[in-house]
């Protein structure tokens, strides 16, 4: 993994954050931003074929789409938190979005649990993302 990707994962979970916890909202123009930084990152520094990097951006991108837009139809998270997922997956893939979703659930849990008990009816998801980010890449050392 190239600290490309760790600084952009971070650099935008964290933006993403910032946007979550003043408006409830991600907006579009950041998603949009953030698939194309994904992609340069993607087809400048990865070092497979085209054929290659085109499957491993699409397959990261729609994982979180269909696992976490299960999430969304429930009205577990917002639509923001699944289109940031897909733009982390982007530069992921498939296999480490989906295991950063599974920490993003479990962190989000306790954040829920901890809403609960201080009587709030709404937290940022995004928070738990951002907490499965860290998490993935400073185990992943």
């Amino acid at each position: 993994m190239t600290g490309y990707v760790i600084v952009f994962c971070i650099g935008f979970s964290i933006l993403a954050v910032w946007f979550d916890w003043h408006s409830f909202r991600i907006p579009n123009r950041l998603i949009l931003f953030g698939y194309f930084i994904a992609i340069l990152i993607q087809i400048l520094w990865a070092e497979e074929t085209l054929i290659q990097k085109l499957l491993y951006l699409v397959n990261g991108a729609f994982c979180p789409i269909f696992l976490m837009g299960l999430v969304w139809m429930a009205g577990g998270i917002g639509a923001g938190d699944v289109k940031l997922l897909s733009v982390l997956g982007t530069v992921l893939g498939a296999k480490e979005i989906i295991l950063c979703c599974m920490m993003a659930l479990i962190a989000g849990a306790f954040i829920g649990i901890v809403a609960k008990i201080k009587k709030r009816k709404k937290f940022h998801f995004s928070i738990a993302i951002l907490i499965s980010i860290l998490i993935y890449f400073f185990h992943n050392k």
